[in-house]
Formats: structure tokens, C-alpha cells, sequence
């Protein structure tokens, strides 16, 4: 059986608000384990016309993947 991580991160979607299109999601990975702290650090570095909002938890194994350390953030497009 695999073992549980403890939670290190979160994945937050960043909604950009377009003038008279339809709004843009784009998903980030953040290393911060508390939704709330999580959708702060990605807002330090968006526009105001940008929310963010924390969707799910990411175990500790996911966050060293991508490589981040605690308060870091890379977006995660996924590809075709």
C-alpha cells in the first residue's frame, strides 16, 4: 500500500476576467499547504482584474516534482 504524504501545496486556479470575452482559468501549483495563504501568494503576483481560488490539496511528493520550494509557484497547463 502507498504511503500518505502530508499535505505540502495546493493547486489554485487563477480566472482572469476578460472585457466582453469569456473569463480565462489557468491552474497553478503552489507550495503552501493553507488554501487561503496559497491564493494570496499567487495574487501578489497577478493583476486585480485576477482572482484565485484554492481547488484541491497537494500531497508532498507532487510539490518536489515540480521542484518548488515553500512559497514558490509554477503554472501547470496541462497538454494534449
Amino acid at each position: 500500500m502507498a504511503e500518505l504524504q502530508p499535505i505540502a501545496g495546493q493547486v489554485v486556479r487563477v480566472t482572469t476576467l476578460r472585457v466582453g470575452g469569456e473569463p480565462m482559468h489557468v491552474p497553478y501549483i503552489v507550495a503552501e499547504p493553507d488554501p487561503a495563504k496559497a491564493e494570496q501568494l499567487v495574487l501578489k503576483a497577478m493583476t486585480p482584474n485576477e482572482r484565485a481560488t484554492a481547488l484541491y490539496p497537494l500531497p508532498a511528493n507532487v510539490i518536489e516534482a515540480f521542484n518548488l520550494k515553500p512559497g514558490e509557484f509554477t503554472h501547470s497547463r496541462l497538454r494534449p
